[in-house]
């Protein structure tokens, strides 16, 4: 190491460094400058040791990560020539003039945050693997701030940072589409938006993602203070909740009380909340460290001045009044094992299914509690369909089936076009845990006609595509078919058509290879049309024959030797 004579040059000390350094002295006299030192593992020998800091102004390092001897840091400068690399989001801050000259500190000495990995491993320049600003490019109030508060890296080398922002989208703060919250809320009083964020870099420090995390209501906050990882790569963060109390959290074990901190687990993409809770009592609780172990349970450590829920404590509450004291929180997350106890066909309820049919999963625990949702646009990518809602996922024989609806009891899914006949083994996957598989049964077919609210009128139209039925299904609704009509059915699980299913496709259309027979009242009806329209969903449209009785009638297909379900009927009036 250097002696503190050595140490002493240009007049101030400078932190021990090797020859190795990116940086080898602090370059501005007098200003904090972050570091990255590698001793040996008796302490005694530095590896690698490098200042890091721009020409004029302080860097502070808040944050640490190490990956396969890759090291990452993050903080927050005030001098806006730090330095970057190539492809770097950000290569610089608004600048202000000083003394040193025009463009020389952040505009109003404000924090910028920044992030950069370093490689022990290699020498001088070749040792900043990347390095850049994580920040906006445009300060409209003057006084914008982003500072990087805690990161993580994950196997792969990507490096995840959560901090503090008021930068917004408009103001060139990266937030990526698809997220939890790709903008924050702007405060009408200061033009700020003042919430926490999250982005993954790559190891090369390109963006994957960023969304920004904090309260949808309120324009304030300390952002993200702690961050973690589990082996999913869902992240985990917490903060003081600064009597803030509408977070975006889910399925927690407290309620908003007044104060307290907040815990999270999102996903691995940044597009949702799998856990959330508040923790503590009414005044500040500051989480100061966070881990995740292999059986996704948190380990939480800081300190407050107020009571704490407690269980089976070490040390009780010895609150005195003003003096902080710590704390440390062991929290799990596990989600009951999903169960399964019926798969079948989603209109008959047969307990045999077929490939691109409609199939009801029912059982317990099967999706996040209170979580009930039908897919939409935005669970699509493309034109394919999603294989997964809310952490829940659905595989048949090992392959993926396309989830249409979730609840904690029902899911129901598209099984795929190529699932082969025979045993299937069903699993449900709720979050970071799958059920036990089901055995189901699988056939080329699996015919049934949809019928409403469970039975026992089918689900149909007229021609001029209002809602068949009998006065008294749905008032208002729906209309009897009349003899002579033509009128279009709707039914499941009639296998191929003329045109071949791509897997996950939404785009499907096609004709039955040969014509169904239909019977209305057990008279044979004529078949103008039997083909696929859309996922699953295919459609018959079928003549009412001349001499149908007014009233119920019953109504079935044949098609390959099978028949539909019994029970099934058609309402007609003269």
């Amino acid at each position: 190491m250097q002696t503190p004579a050595q140490a002493l040059v240009n007049g101030h000390y400078n932190y021990p460094t090797t020859a190795s350094a990116y940086q080898p002295i602090v370059l501005g006299g007098g200003n904090y400058s972050a570091f990255v030192t590698k001793l040996t593992s008796d302490g005694r020998t530095l590896l690698y040791s490098t200042v890091f800091s721009g020409p004029n102004q302080n860097t502070y390092n808040n944050a640490l990560a190490v990956n396969a001897g890759k090291i990452f840091i993050g903080g927050y400068t005030q001098d806006p020539h730090l330095p970057t690399t190539a492809g770097a989001l950000s290569h610089t801050c608004v600048g202000d003039p000083t003394a040193a000259g025009p463009g020389t500190i952040c505009t109003n000495g404000s924090p910028n945050a920044y992030v950069a990995e370093f490689d022990p491993a290699q020498s001088g320049a070749a040792s900043l693997v990347f390095s850049t600003y994580l920040n906006g490019s445009v300060s409209t109030q003057g006084n914008e701030l982003s500072s990087v508060n805690a990161l993580a890296a994950d196997a792969a080398g990507n490096v995840y940072a959560g901090g503090q922002d008021t930068y917004t989208v408009k103001e060139g703060f990266p937030a990526t589409p698809g997220v939890l919250q790709p903008a924050c809320l702007i405060a009408s009083n200061s033009g700020e938006c003042g919430t926490g964020f999250v982005t993954k870099l790559s190891p090369s420090g390109a963006l994957v993602w960023s969304t920004f995390y904090g309260s949808p209501s309120t324009a304030a906050g300390p952002g993200v203070s702690e961050i973690a990882l589990d082996a999913a790569n869902n992240i985990y963060i917490a903060a003081n909740a600064q009597n803030i109390g509408d977070y975006p959290l889910n399925n927690g074990f407290q309620s908003f009380s007044g104060g307290g901190a907040y815990i999270a687990e999102l996903s691995a993409n940044g597009s949702q909340v799998l856990f959330g809770s508040f923790y503590g009592g009414d005044a500040n609780v500051y989480p100061t460290g966070l881990v995740v172990d292999a059986a996704a349970n948190i380990y939480l450590a800081g300190y407050t001045n107020d009571y704490l829920p407690l269980v089976a404590p070490y040390q009780s509450n010895n609150y005195g009044g003003g003096f902080p004291e710590g704390f440390f929180a062991k929290i799990s997350t596990a989600t009951p094992l999903p169960t399964v106890t019926l798969v079948a066909n989603d209109a008959g309820e047969s307990p045999t299914i077929a490939p691109n049919t409609w199939v009801e999963i029912k059982g317990a625990n099967l999706a996040p509690a209170g979580d009930i949702r039908l897919w939409q646009r935005s669970d699509f990518v493309g034109t394919q369909m999603p294989i997964q809602l809310d952490g829940v996922a659905v595989t048949m024989n090992g392959e993926n089936a396309y989830v249409y609806y979730i609840s904690p009891s029902q899911v129901n899914v598209l099984t795929p076009p190529d699932l082969a006949s025979g045993p299937v083994q069903v699993k449900v996957t709720n979050g970071q845990v799958t059920s036990a598989a089901f055995t189901a049964q699988a056939q080329p077919y699996s015919l049934s006609f949809f019928v409403f609210g469970g039975g026992p009128y089918v689900v149909g139209t007229h021609s001029n595509f209002t809602d068949l039925g009998p006065t008294s299904l749905y008032p208002g609704l729906t209309t009897p078919a009349q003899p002579g009509e033509v009128v279009t059915l709707y039914a499941n699980g009639f296998g191929p058509t003329t045109v071949p299913v791509v897997a996950g496709s939404s785009l499907q259309t096609g004709t039955l290879a040969t014509t169904p027979a239909v019977q209305i009242g057990g008279t044979n009806a004529a078949v103008q049309f039997a083909g696929l329209v859309s996922p699953g969903l295919f459609q018959i449209n079928v003549q009412v024959p001349a001499s149908t009785p007014n009233g119920d009638n019953s109504l079935t297909v044949q098609y390959n030797g099978l028949t539909t379900q019994t029970g099934v009927l058609l309402t007609v009036q003269h």
